[in-house]
């Protein structure tokens, strides 16, 4: 720990410099008692110090606070919520298919999820209002269900709703967030493709012919403008309820547009 401090220190006080001084040598100078059985081993190998060498390192900055690393929570996420007169509507699909998730989790189209521990969601929920501080309202509909087909002895298939939407303005929420929040999501994925999870079909030979029926029933779409963003933790009840929002402060952005990863997707 004191050796990726005083390392860490030394490299960012240099980094502006034309000329560092090898990292080899500064190692050697002045850490030579904590690690002197890698510099014995570098010798022995005839590794000499040259300014032609680098180190290489990952530096975990949660470490260097005193903080370990976070993880995963499955009892956190967070959300696109669609507007609540909806819900009853949501959830009598939900219901229909047996949604293990229903009466447990609300209506939502996922994020992150899992998302940062209870403990630190305070925290996160000023760290997303930063993040997206330019991200400004947009319109989103719902009129359309969409199933996968795929069964396996862990997968069945699954049936949902399809959002419409301004994709370039989701795909900024999604990858500006999954990078300020790497550690608490399990694989960042390049593009997010948003869903409203409805529930499973036990046999693969029904799931076409439910979205049909659902297709057919669902003769008003559900449009509303996405204001905000919602953090979900688990209460002492099982139920996922909102204990953040987080508005959507910037300009209204149109709809649609062109789908596309924005350049500006990280946050500065």
């Amino acid at each position: 720990m004191l050796a990726n401090k005083r390392i860490c220190s030394h490299l960012i006080e240099n980094a502006g410099s034309a000329v560092v001084y090898s990292t080899v040598d500064f190692v050697k100078d002045t850490l030579k008692e904590e690690i002197g059985d890698v510099l014995n081993a570098m010798t022995e190998f005839r590794i000499h110090p040259s300014d032609h060498y680098g180190l290489c390192m990952t530096v975990d900055f949660h470490m260097l606070e005193g903080h370990p690393p976070t993880s995963p929570a499955p009892a956190t996420a967070l959300v696109i919520l669609p507007p609540a007169e909806s819900w009853s509507k949501i959830n009598q699909c939900r219901k229909t298919l047996n949604d293990a998730n229903y009466p447990n989790w609300p209506p939502h189209i996922p994020i992150l999820h899992p998302f940062v521990p209870e403990g630190e969601l305070e925290e996160a929920s000023v760290n997303i209002a930063e993040c997206i501080a330019d991200v400004g309202p947009f319109k989103m509909e719902l009129s359309e269900f969409d199933c996968s087909t795929e069964k396996s002895a862990n997968k069945k298939p699954t049936i949902w709703l399809t959002p419409h939407s301004n994709r370039f303005v989701l795909q900024q929420l999604y990858t500006r967030l999954s990078y300020q929040f790497e550690e608490s999501i399990p694989q960042p994925k390049r593009e997010i493709s948003p869903k409203l999870m409805l529930g499973e079909c036990i046999l693969t030979k029904d799931v076409n012919q439910q979205v049909q029926q659902f297709n057919k029933q669902w003769t008003k779409a559900i449009n509303w403008d996405v204001t905000h963003v919602h953090v979900l933790a688990k209460q002492q009840d099982g139920k996922m309820a909102v204990v953040h929002s987080i508005p959507l402060v910037g300009e209204m952005a149109e709809f649609p547009t062109a789908v596309g990863v924005p350049d500006d997707a990280k946050c500065a």
